[in-house]
């Protein structure tokens, strides 16, 4: 599994949404309607799944699927 299936599989997990026709262009508010709360949520499964810290300045400016995967394969994490 790449790494934007995995994210794409935490998002679909933690909001009990369908993600068939999610790219990594989706934006992850505006489209897939997540919240807050829910961002969080995110953030913490992936670093535990990809063992890495996510700083609040970075994941701040996550806006679509493509922001995370290219951070994560950036920085290496876990990959």
């Amino acid at each position: 599994m790449n790494v934007t299936d995995k994210v794409k599989e935490m998002i679909s997990y933690i909001t009990d949404r369908d993600m068939s026709g999610v790219t990594g262009d989706t934006l992850l508010y505006e489209e897939l309607g997540l919240n807050s709360f829910e961002m969080i949520r995110l953030i913490y499964e992936t670093e535990n799944e990809f063992d890495t810290e996510i700083d609040k300045d970075i994941y701040s400016g996550f806006r679509t699927i493509s922001d995370i995967t290219g951070w994560l394969e950036k920085e290496g994490a876990g990959i």
